[in-house]
């Protein structure tokens, strides 16, 4: 039980998901004292499992403090269809009409 939940926070904290992992470590947290009162796990176990998931929220509480997401959305004008403006003929100055 305690690996799978453990094995899931670094999952999350490999991914860049800090507010997840530290979730999953507040369950292995609670399931470390649930084991304990039921006598399935040690004094010297269950510290040593609660102060490793305390470092860890630790570490991961500097990342999730400075870990922010952004979302930027471009868009792109319609292209142009050349680089005359409405009305403007093509040639020298406006003249380009054939006449004389």
């Amino acid at each position: 039980m305690l690996q799978a939940q453990v094995a899931a926070a670094r999952q999350a904290a490999a991914a860049g998901d800090y507010r997840s992992a530290l979730n999953r470590l507040a369950t292995v947290r609670a399931s470390v004292f649930v084991l304990r009162s039921n006598n399935d796990v040690s004094d010297r176990r269950a510290h040593e499992i609660l102060d490793a998931v305390t470092a860890s929220e630790a570490a991961l509480n500097k990342f999730a403090a400075t870990t922010t997401t952004m979302t930027t959305t471009t868009t792109t004008p319609p292209p142009t269809q050349g680089h005359d403006r409405p009305g403007r003929k093509h040639g020298r100055g406006g003249q380009g009409d054939g006449e004389g």
